[in-house]
């Protein structure tokens, strides 16, 4: 969440670049709240598996932080995902930090150290 700004900045970069974006976290972010209802809750939820859903592919910019979250969603796009032929994971970010042992165990995912690198991966794919 400390991260959303970045994020944000992002998005807008690969929009730009010609992609269309599945799932803008940042924007679904700033719909949540503690006062929300649980039937506004689940609606948020379900938007965001869907959008997870439709997409083609993940990229999971490793928060600097442990997050729930984020966890959350890549785990939900890799159950769907790496059944799919054409599905795959963009990882970017410090693959060593925090103990983090998931991104790894995707055969399917293109890691990068630097999330500036995954986005040029981005501009030269469209």
């Amino acid at each position: 969440s400390s991260e959303a700004d970045e994020v944000a900045t992002v998005i807008e970069l690969v929009r730009a670049a010609g992609w269309e974006v599945a799932a803008d976290w940042p924007a679904m972010q700033k719909l949540e709240s503690p006062n929300l209802s649980d039937e506004a809750k689940r609606a948020l939820t379900v938007k965001l598996e869907n959008a997870i859903r439709a997409a083609s592919f993940f990229w999971y910019m490793l928060p600097r932080t442990k997050s729930e979250g984020a966890a959350y969603e890549f785990g939900f796009f890799r159950g769907i995902r790496d059944r799919d032929p054409h599905g795959f994971t963009v990882v970017s970010g410090d693959l060593l930090a925090l103990g983090r042992l998931y991104p790894y165990a995707s055969g399917k995912a293109v890691a990068f150290a630097e999330h500036l690198e995954a986005l040029n991966f981005f501009c030269r794919m469209q």
